[in-house]
C-alpha cells in the first residue's frame, strides 16, 4: 500500500511535479560539470548541489526521450487572448480587485499529460485574503467593519432570514455608498446564524449579483467577481466554488457612482435544520489590514542619490551605476570556480599564510562571475520598457534567455540561469559577520516574445514519461549568504552553509486579478531543513511566515515595469552559548554538543517600509562541519557569518524556462553592517 501524502506534500507534488523525498534525491544526485560554468543549475538552487567535483553518487543514466502512444490533439488552450489589464498599481494592496480568481485547469499539451493547475493556489481562505502571498486576516475567518463603521461590531448592513432553498434579496445601499465612500473594495462577508447555508457562487446558474439604481435613474447590474467560502476548515483556496458554503466573502464589480439604491440577490441552495434562532443571513463589510507604515530612513538619507556613500564606515561597498562609469568598474575579469576553496586565501581556512591574489582580496566590491548575460546601461536606455531608477543613474541589465524547449521536450530537473554571480565581504569579516543588510532598485520586465499564459508554457517531460508545464518561479535579488558546497544546496543548514534568497512566482491566470503582471515574492526557506536543529527545519511553514504579503498585502507584489526600492535585513543567530532544545535539553549532534541561540532574524522593506519580517531564526550551528580540504569543494568557513551577497536570478524549479525571454535590472546597490534606508531622492 502507498503511503498517502501530507497536505505540504501533496502542494509540492502540485507544484513541482514530483514528490518531496523524490525531489531531494535528485538534487543530490546531479552534479554541475566544469569549474568555471555559471549554467546548468539544477532544482531551485541555481548552483551545483555538491560542486564541480565528481561525486560518489551514481546519478543514473540521463532520462529518455519518452515514446507515449498517440493520444487525440488536445483543444485550444482557455484564455488564449490577454484580457485588457487593470490600470498600473504599485502595490497588491492598491489593485483595483480584492481577490485573485482562478482559471480552469489548462488540458495536458502532450500524450500521457498532466493537466496546469497552479493557479488554484491563489485566493482567500479562513486564513489569507490571498493565499498565494501569505497576505493574511487579522481574524481568521475575515475582518469587517459592521453598520455602525466598528471593526468586528455586531450590526449587519442587511440581513434577510433564508429558512428554505430559493433566491434571496437584501438593501445593501449603505454598505455600498460606504464602500464608495471609504474607496474600499466592494466586498462583503455573508454568514449565518443559527445555520449551515450554502449559496450559489459566481459560476454557478444563478450567481450573486447587486443591482442597483443612480440618482439619475439610471440602472446597472454590479457582477459578483469572487464568491468563495472562509469556513474554518477550508485551507486551500476554492475560488470557483459552484456552491461555496457560508460563510462566504463576496466581491462585486464597484459602481462608477453613489447609488440610490442597491439590492443584493443571491439563491440559498441548502435548507438544512436551524438552533437556537431563524437563519439568518447577513452581510458585513470587508476590512482586510492593509500596511499603513510610515517610511522609514537609514544611513542613506545623507547621501542624496548614494553618492559618497561608499565612505560611510558602516558601508562595506555600493554601486551607484552613474552615467559614464564602465562595466569594468563594477564586474571582475576574474574567471573562479567560486565553490572551490583553492579560488580564497587559505589563510581563512587556516592551511597558510595569507594570499591577496586570491578571493575576498581579489578585485574585493566587483561582482565575481557576473556571467554573459549582465550588462551596464546608461540611464537614457529605453530599450526593454527601461526608465531610470533616480536622475543619472543607469542599471546593471541581466538577461534572462529563452531556452528553446517547447512542447514535448525533455528539459529533466533544471533550470535556467542568468546570474550566479558574487560580492564578497572583506577578508577580516568573511565568515564572520553576524549582521548584513542589502539595498537595491529592483526592476522586472517582460522582453521581447514573452507570452503570457497557457500558450507561454509550453508541455514538456521532465523524467521518463513524468511531464507538466514549465516552471515560471525562481531566485532573485542580491541577498547575503554563506554559500559553501558542503552540504549541498537543499538541506544543508545547521553547520554546513547557509542562504537567505528571495523566490518568485508569476501567475498568468490572465482573468485581470491582482496576482497578475508580476511576481509574488517570498524568503526561500524551504532549504533550512532537518540539518537545522529539531524545531527550526522551516520547508513546511505556512506562507504568512514566507511569503511578503504578511504586513498587510505590502510586499505581496511587484509589478512589471516599476521600481521598487528594496532593503533587506540577515541577522544571523548567535552561536556563542550551547543550544538548547525545546524540551529543556542540550543538543548533541554525533556526540558534541551544538551551540546556538534562536535569535535571528530576516527582515526585508520596500520603498523604505517595512514589508516582511520574522525572527525567533536558527540559521547556522557551531561547530561548523568539516570534512577536510578538497580540491573543487567549499567547506564552511569559520563560525558560518556572512561571507557576502549571492545574486541568484535562477527561473525554474524543475523545468527551464518558459517561452520568451526577460531582462531584470538592479540599481543603486548598497551592502552594509547598518540600516541603510531608501535611496534619498
Amino acid at each position: 500500500m502507498s503511503k498517502k501524502s501530507s497536505p505540504e506534500e501533496s502542494e509540492l507534488i502540485a507544484e513541482y511535479g514530483v514528490h518531496p523525498s523524490r525531489r531531494s534525491v535528485l538534487q543530490r544526485a546531479l552534479v554541475v560539470v566544469g569549474a568555471v560554468s555559471t549554467g546548468g543549475l539544477v532544482h531551485c538552487g541555481g548552483a551545483g548541489s555538491e560542486g564541480p567535483a565528481p561525486l560518489s553518487v551514481d546519478s543514473g543514466s540521463p532520462p529518455a526521450q519518452p515514446t507515449p502512444t498517440p493520444e487525440p490533439a488536445p483543444g485550444p488552450d482557455p484564455l488564449a487572448s490577454p484580457l485588457p489589464r487593470a490600470a498600473v498599481v504599485h502595490y497588491r494592496y492598491e489593485h483595483p480587485r480584492l481577490f485573485q480568481p482562478a482559471p480552469p485547469d489548462y488540458a495536458p499539451r502532450v500524450a500521457g499529460g498532466i493537466a496546469y493547475i497552479e493557479g488554484r493556489q491563489s485566493g482567500p481562505t479562513s486564513v489569507f485574503v490571498d493565499s498565494m502571498a501569505g497576505w493574511a486576516w487579522d481574524k481568521p475567518g475575515g475582518d469587517w467593519i459592521d453598520a455602525d463603521g466598528v471593526r468586528y461590531g455586531p450590526n449587519a448592513w442587511a440581513s434577510v432570514v433564508a429558512a428554505t432553498i430559493g433566491g434571496y434579496s437584501m438593501d445593501v445601499t449603505g454598505l455600498v455608498n460606504r464602500s464608495l465612500k471609504d474607496r474600499r473594495w466592494l466586498a462583503v462577508l455573508m454568514r449565518c446564524a443559527h445555520a449551515a447555508r450554502q449559496i450559489a457562487g459566481q459560476t454557478g446558474e444563478k450567481p450573486p449579483r447587486i443591482d442597483v439604481t443612480f440618482e439619475d435613474g439610471t440602472t446597472t447590474t454590479l457582477a459578483c467577481w469572487m464568491a468563495a467560502s472562509v469556513r474554518g476548515d477550508s485551507t486551500i483556496p476554492a475560488p470557483g466554488a459552484v456552491a461555496p458554503a457560508l460563510p462566504a466573502v463576496l466581491e462585486f464589480d464597484k459602481p462608477s457612482q453613489t447609488v440610490k439604491r442597491a439590492l443584493l440577490h443571491f439563491e440559498c441552495l441548502s435548507e438544512w435544520p436551524s438552533y437556537g434562532g431563524p437563519p439568518s443571513i447577513e452581510v458585513m463589510l470587508l476590512d482586510p489590514p492593509i500596511n499603513r507604515d510610515p517610511q522609514t530612513a537609514g544611513l542613506s538619507a545623507a547621501y542624496p542619490l548614494d553618492a559618497g556613500i561608499e565612505t560611510h564606515p558602516a558601508v562595506f561597498g555600493a554601486h551607484r551605476y552613474e552615467d559614464g562609469t564602465v562595466y569594468a568598474d563594477f564586474v571582475s575579469q576574474i574567471r573562479v570556480n567560486t565553490d572551490d576553496e583553492v579560488a580564497f586565501d587559505p589563510n581563512l581556512y587556516g592551511r597558510g599564510a595569507e594570499d591577496r591574489t586570491k578571493l575576498p582580496h581579489k578585485d574585493i566590491g566587483k561582482w565575481i562571475m557576473a556571467g554573459p548575460d549582465w550588462s551596464l546601461v546608461p540611464s537614457t536606455w529605453r530599450e526593454d520598457g527601461f526608465e531610470p531608477f533616480a536622475p543619472g543613474l543607469g542599471a546593471m541589465r541581466i538577461h534572462m534567455k529563452d531556452s528553446g524547449i517547447k512542447d514535448g521536450g525533455v528539459g529533466g530537473y533544471g533550470g535556467s540561469l542568468a546570474g550566479n554571480a558574487h560580492l564578497y565581504l572583506p577578508a577580516a569579516r568573511f565568515g564572520l559577520q553576524r549582521r548584513l543588510f542589502v539595498r537595491s532598485g529592483l526592476r522586472i520586465t517582460r522582453g521581447p516574445g514573452y507570452l503570457d499564459g497557457p500558450s507561454g508554457r509550453p508541455h514538456v517531460y521532465t523524467t521518463g514519461t513524468q511531464s507538466k508545464r514549465t516552471d515560471d518561479a525562481g531566485k532573485f535579488f542580491p541577498m547575503p549568504s554563506h554559500a559553501r558546497t558542503t552540504g549541498g544546496v537543499s538541506g544543508c543548514r545547521g553547520g554546513f552553509r547557509w542562504q537567505s534568497r528571495l523566490g518568485w512566482k508569476y501567475n498568468d491566470s490572465m482573468l485581470g486579478g491582482p496576482d497578475e503582471g508580476g511576481w509574488m515574492i517570498y524568503g526561500h526557506f524551504f532549504d533550512f531543513q532537518t540539518r537545522n536543529p529539531p524545531g527550526h527545519a522551516y520547508t513546511n511553514d505556512t506562507r504568512e511566515k514566507t511569503n511578503f504579503g504578511q504586513r498587510g498585502g505590502l510586499g505581496a507584489m511587484v509589478y512589471f515595469d516599476q521600481w521598487y526600492d528594496i532593503e533587506a535585513e540577515i541577522l544571523l543567530n548567535s552561536v556563542d552559548q550551547p543550544g538548547v532544545l525545546a524540551d529543556g535539553s542540550p543538543h548533541f549532534k554525533d556526540g558534541a554538543r551544538q551551540f546556538w541561540t534562536a535569535d535571528g532574524a530576516w527582515r526585508v522593506w520596500i520603498d523604505g517600509r517595512l514589508a516582511f519580517e520574522r525572527t525567533g531564526l536558527v540559521f547556522r550551528t557551531l561547530p561548523a562541519e568539516n570534512p577536510g580540504f578538497r580540491a573543487g569543494y567549499g567547506r564552511p568557513c569559520r563560525e558560518l557569518g556572512h561571507e557576502g551577497l549571492w545574486m541568484n536570478w535562477f527561473h525554474g524549479g524543475v523545468t527551464l524556462i518558459k517561452l520568451g525571454h526577460a531582462p531584470l535590472f538592479l540599481s543603486g546597490l548598497v551592502w552594509s553592517e547598518q540600516r541603510i534606508g531608501p535611496m534619498a531622492r
